[in-house]
């Protein structure tokens, strides 16, 4: 996908541009906007002692690191969308 202005992401926004869009989606239970925003810290988790809460806390640091981000849309007993953008790599030029 091409950005054409600033999007809002997962503790602040990334810049116009080409990124590589996955989406994920699910209809279970949803999330509270305080819950979206508690699930990406480390060790939070929804599953009691059979989870560790690594996983979307991994997911977002690696994300944020090569300058992507995530947009997390969430409705209670709804379900959720995550979707991760990705910035594109331009390949180099022969002539250089």
């Amino acid at each position: 996908v091409t950005l054409d202005r600033s999007q809002e992401v997962l503790g602040g926004t990334i810049p116009p541009g080409s990124y590589c869009q996955l989406v994920v989606q699910d209809d279970g239970m949803g999330m509270s906007p305080e819950m979206v925003r508690m699930a990406f810290e480390p060790f939070f988790t929804t599953k009691g002692s059979g989870g560790t809460g690594l996983g979307l806390a991994t997911v977002l640091a690696i994300t944020t690191s090569v300058g992507g981000g995530i947009v997390v849309q969430s409705v209670p007993k709804a379900g959720s969308t995550f979707t991760i953008l990705l910035p594109t790599a331009r390949r180099a030029s022969r002539d250089n």
